[in-house]
């Protein structure tokens, strides 16, 4: 009874109430912690070398190597188009909610959503960067499977993935920051994203990330060309991974890797006819490589302007 009679004391004691209230506060801050993240990444904080988003400041900034990668959904205007508002959102949110841990999971974060677009940064290695994408291609190959059984339209996606220097930090005024990276590597890696619509590939790279590669050889590569790239004044050389290809077109464009190049390299130097010819044999082998098409298009787009300039 006396021990029942102190329980009852202690818990009205105004120690334990405190207690209580302390309790309450932390687990209130836990949880602010844990939302404020969702919003500014922990490993952009720790880039920054800040023990908290508190601690942040308007042009906190330090300069770091990183791989970005840019990837977007083709097509996805249109397929909005047939769709409620509330359906695109839900869409959109389901489609992040499958890319995100595939990001984290190979070592990067997302550092912005852009409509349909989601831009990721990965600090350690291009390689995780190039992991991930094929991983975020699986994925969308996963989800037509369901489209095609519901009778949906099929989604593609492409991916470019670019690294260099970019300034990682804050900006903004007194009343709001944004955290962002700026750097002329962050524009290419969105250049490259645009290529490859124009190719008809998954995952482009560009010579920079393709150069810092660890371990090369665990990726299907080929070499696509120096490409003129919208904001830069000289081509940039830009590599194809393909390994999330299916195994027929996987297989088609190994055998013909070298006659493909070979017509790259051809293409470049102007002398399109014989880069034609070669690009008609990876056609007629490959048929479904989209990349030999524009090329061969492009061709003969190219080939009578010249003639009737006297050139070739």
């Amino acid at each position: 009874m006396n021990n029942q009679a102190l329980t009852h004391h202690e818990s009205n004691c105004p120690l334990a109430e405190m207690g209580k209230k302390i309790y309450s506060m932390e687990e209130e801050i836990r949880q602010l912690n844990s939302a404020l993240a969702r919003f500014v990444p922990p490993q952009f904080l720790e880039l920054l070398q800040c023990d908290s988003i508190a601690g942040l400041n308007s042009g906190d900034r330090v300069q770091k190597e990183m791989s970005i990668l840019f990837s977007d959904l083709r097509a996805f205007t249109s397929l909005s188009e047939t769709m409620t508002p509330q359906e695109s959102f839900d869409f959109v949110n389901s489609y992040f909610a499958k890319m995100e841990p595939l990001i984290l999971r190979n070592g990067g974060f997302v550092d912005k959503y852009i409509g349909d677009a989601i831009m990721a940064l990965f600090g350690q290695s291009p390689d995780e960067a190039i992991l991930a994408g094929i991983e975020m291609v699986h994925s969308i190959q996963e989800y037509n499977q369901y489209c095609l059984v519901h009778q949906k339209p099929p989604m593609a996606m492409g991916i470019g993935i670019n690294t260099g220097p970019v300034m990682v930090g804050t900006v903004g005024g007194a009343s709001k920051i944004s955290p962002t990276v700026i750097g002329d590597a962050v524009n290419l890696a969105s250049r490259l994203e645009s290529v490859t619509k124009f190719y008809g590939v998954s995952i482009a790279i560009s010579s920079y990330t393709y150069a810092q590669l660890e371990n090369p050889d665990q990726f299907l590569v080929r070499w696509i060309g120096y490409i003129p790239i919208k904001g830069k004044s000289k081509s940039v050389l830009v590599y194809e991974i393909f390994d999330a290809d299916d195994s027929e077109l996987k297989e088609g464009k190994l055998a013909t890797q070298q006659m493909f190049e070979t017509g790259c390299l051809l293409y470049r130097q102007g002398n399109l006819a014989r880069a034609a010819k070669l690009f008609r044999r990876c056609i007629k082998e490959v048929p479904r490589d989209q990349t030999a098409q524009t090329y061969l298009s492009l061709c003969q787009r190219i080939e009578p302007v010249l003639h009737s300039w006297g050139i070739g």
